[in-house]
């Protein structure tokens, strides 16, 4: 389970809180970078095993 998953719930369990979870933005874009990688390394193994 994702982290991000459980800090969310975390957060929207604390009284006083809304039911929308504060984003980290700095953790989100990093996760989402190291995403972006991995797709681009996998397009490139594809590109490379179709020629």
């Amino acid at each position: 389970m994702p982290v991000e998953t459980l800090r969310g719930w975390l957060r929207s369990s604390i009284p006083g809180t809304s039911g929308v979870a504060s984003v980290d933005l700095a953790s989100e874009n990093r996760r989402l970078k190291r995403e972006l990688a991995e797709a681009k390394r996998a397009n490139e193994i594809l590109r490379s095993a179709a020629s």
